[in-house]
């Protein structure tokens, strides 16, 4: 599972050398591959002998070379910065030094590979990342985040779902905004179904009722066809029907029905 591999990112950086390597891009050719490979080596080995505080410098790089390329529109490049940083986080160090970690740099890093694969239109890696970051930090903020790439790829339930789960938006000034312009693009998109459906639903009615009609019509028709031929045998009156201009044929003379002595 993706999940349970990224989380061993935070933890072992020789797993995430496999797992990086199980994962390369299809169009990659052999020789990147191997590249990649030895760099991600490489850069654990020097990784190893920073400091706490020059770790953090040097995420604090990667992060923003990464969001650089990410508004460049280089996704693939950004996921694999985003990759290496991951081999960079120190998450065992004091707690207070963990949430740093956490905060700055892991939490983002698990959000902006989200973003990335929403990009590339890999739906399913995208929403991967994103149960992946909430899971580990379900903070109002990642929800909307999420609740909005639901939204984006219309799957709205699961947007009611996000929504439902921020229940104290009032203790979130800062994402008020966010929170009930989501609410209200998928009440717009709600009603629009809605009045869609109905639409359809009466159109389907009327059409039933025509057919209905259209039905009685033709069985009136039948009915008035058969009285008239009956009358038209028995009693040569076939001209007596307004609608019906044809000459009298044979059977409708009446003495056909008179008996010959």
């Amino acid at each position: 599972m993706i999940e349970e591999e990224f989380i061993k990112i935070f933890q072992n950086s020789d797993v995430e050398l496999q797992t990086i390597d199980q994962k390369q891009i299809d169009q990659e050719s052999i020789q990147e591959s191997a590249l990649r490979k030895i760099r991600m080596k490489e850069l654990a080995n020097m990784l190893k002998d920073l400091s706490w505080d020059d770790r953090y410098e040097w995420l604090l790089y990667q992060k923003n070379k990464g969001n650089k390329l990410f508004y460049q529109q280089q996704y693939d490049r950004a996921i694999q910065v985003y990759y290496e940083m991951a081999l960079g986080l120190d998450l065992k160090n004091t707690e207070e030094r963990n949430e740093i970690m956490k905060q700055d740099f892991q939490y983002p890093i698990i959000f902006n590979l989200a973003l990335c694969y929403k990009k590339k239109k890999d739906y399913e890696k995208a929403s991967q990342f994103y149960d992946m970051g909430i899971k580990l930090h379900s903070s109002p903020k990642y929800i909307l985040r999420r609740g909005y790439f639901h939204f984006d790829i219309q799957e709205y339930d699961k947007v009611q779902k996000d929504l439902n789960l921020v229940t104290n938006i009032n203790a979130y000034p800062e994402l008020q905004d966010d929170y009930y312009d989501l609410k209200q693009k998928l009440n717009d998109v709600l009603k629009k179904d809605k009045e869609f459906y109905q639409k359809m639903f009466q159109q389907h009615q009327h059409q039933q009722a025509d057919e209905e009609l259209s039905m009685k019509h033709s069985k009136f028709d039948q009915i008035y066809e058969w009285f008239k031929n009956q009358f038209s045998r028995i009693f040569g009156c076939r001209k007596l029907f307004d609608d019906d201009e044809s000459e009298d044929d044979d059977e409708s003379d009446p003495k056909k029905f008179l008996e010959h002595r």
